[in-house]
């Protein structure tokens, strides 16, 4: 296959630039985006340290060529601009760009919306020429700059090691009864950003407690749930916020210990990636795990 280059709609509608009607005519700069940094200077210090930096929304140029066979007059001209518009409106929602390359890896930048275009300045009427002719930039944001690989990684459901007593760490209140699954995962993580996880958790438990390997980041689930229940905490979206819900997407916040911060709980190149987890009480045999992320990029 030839690499591709599309916009997708929420509603999965696509906008695909290297079909018959639509060629890319060169590549955005899918690079870095602009990083900026926060630095601190001491009296007399020569240069400055670097004690955070965030990434800018990222902000590409896209030139097209668009030959439409079905353009043969100037009312289907504009009632083909009309069209490619109407995709591009705001109103629609947020975009996703998906480039998939010949190896068949397929990246995506989310949260895109057309910010400028198509003006198709230089299409004016020309009696001795192709009226379907658009040549024009599209320029678009992704307020989410990081590239991801789709579909996401995922575990699998995990098979816990069983011990037959209250395993620890555990915050109060405790809640005795029944054994605890323990949960040990290593993840080999090849991208070039922070990525965040998703976790599924099929009950029963009394407590549920996680632990980053890679920097100590904790969080707990202090309230039990039965057989059959489901709490999905997924923070793979940092940029529209951390969700915990059950399995019919309410929202099981209050459910966290008060002190979590999910800031801190992600995945990084270079580092030692992975999970330990302990869950609690009830026929915890039948309890089951799931973890997945998604394999960010700063640049591609």
């Amino acid at each position: 296959m030839t690499e591709s280059y599309k916009l997708i709609k929420q509603n999965g509608d696509e906008l695909e630039f290297n079909n018959y009607d639509f060629f890319l005519q060169s590549l955005p700069n899918f690079g870095n985006p602009d990083i900026q940094y926060t630095t601190q200077t001491t009296f007399f210090q020569d240069g400055a340290n670097v004690t955070n930096f965030v990434v800018s929304p990222r902000s590409l140029s896209i030139p097209l060529l668009g030959l439409s066979d079905e353009v043969k007059t100037r009312t289907d001209f504009w009632n083909f601009r009309k069209e490619i518009l109407r995709f591009l409106s705001p109103v629609s929602g947020p975009m996703t760009f998906q480039m998939t390359l010949d190896d068949h890896v397929v990246y995506e930048l989310t949260n895109v919306f057309a910010t400028n275009g198509l003006s198709m300045e230089g299409n004016t009427f020309t009696p001795d020429r192709n009226d379907g002719r658009i040549e024009e930039s599209l320029k678009i944001t992704a307020y989410d700059p990081i590239w991801r690989v789709s579909p996401i990684n995922t575990s699998g459901e995990l098979i816990p090691t069983i011990a037959e007593e209250l395993v620890f760490p555990i915050e109060f209140p405790i809640i005795f009864g029944g054994s605890g699954a323990v949960f040990d995962t290593t993840i080999n993580y090849e991208g070039t950003w922070r990525s965040y996880p998703k976790f599924t958790i099929n009950g029963p438990y009394n407590t549920a407690a996680f632990t980053n390997k890679q920097n100590g980041a904790m969080f707990q689930m202090i309230r039990p749930i039965a057989t059959g229940e489901t709490r999905i905490i997924d923070l793979s979206d940092p940029v529209n916020g951390f969700s915990v819900t059950d399995g019919s997407g309410n929202n099981k916040i209050g459910e966290m210990n008060l002190t979590v911060n999910f800031t801190q709980f992600y995945f990084v190149p270079d580092a030692t990636n992975g999970i330990d987890a302990v869950l609690n009480g009830g026929d915890i045999a039948n309890t089951k795990l799931t973890i997945e992320y998604y394999t960010k990029y700063l640049g591609i």
